[in-house]
């Protein structure tokens, strides 16, 4: 990934170079395009359709080797939360990221991505904060929510509490084929 990133800068620096030499050579270039438009247009296209597959493929390059490290830094984050919730319970979101060294809008975003993922047991309420892995049979155990203590129901992969918005998940291979 680091040899695709550097071949696609020097690509760009390759295309920029080409096209700052070709533009120099025709802005000195003795000839004006009234004279013969022919010695003009002819290097003009020459340098466009030299330096564009490069700009391009660079360009290309340096996005493509860009979009896995975002998605590395979410999996860590994920990875990160993950870890600081295991055995712990019911705990404050803003504890647990910064035991694990996260924002706390990192951390919320990091568990509501393992919720869509379908990866995470647990529940989480955003209005108080409170987060915890529970294990699948304490989940399907669960006659009341944890925020609330009203009745609760858990049915699919992801349940939300009709009285506070705790939102109940469980991964896709705890979640009953109904």
């Amino acid at each position: 990934m680091q040899r695709e990133r550097v071949l696609g800068g020097l690509l760009v620096l390759l295309g920029v170079g080409i096209a700052a030499l070709m533009g120099l050579a025709l802005a000195t270039a003795p000839v004006t395009l009234a004279e013969d438009a022919g010695a003009i247009l002819l290097p003009a296209l020459l340098a466009f359709l030299l330096t564009m597959p490069l700009l391009l493929g660079g360009a290309y390059l340096l996005v493509k080797t860009s979009a896995p490290r975002e998605a590395s830094r979410e999996m860590t984050a994920a990875r990160a939360l993950t870890d600081a919730l295991q055995g712990r319970g019911v705990v404050l979101l803003a504890d647990v990221a910064a035991q694990s060294g996260l924002s706390y809008d990192e951390a919320a975003q990091a568990l509501d991505d393992l919720i869509r993922l379908r990866v995470f047991n647990g529940m989480w309420h955003a209005g108080s904060g409170q987060v915890g892995m529970l294990e699948v049979g304490v989940l399907e155990a669960l006659e009341r929510c944890v925020v609330c203590e009203r009745p609760l129901r858990l049915q699919g992969a992801v349940t939300t509490c009709a009285y506070c918005g705790a939102v109940y998940a469980r991964s896709q291979a705890e979640t009953p084929q109904t």
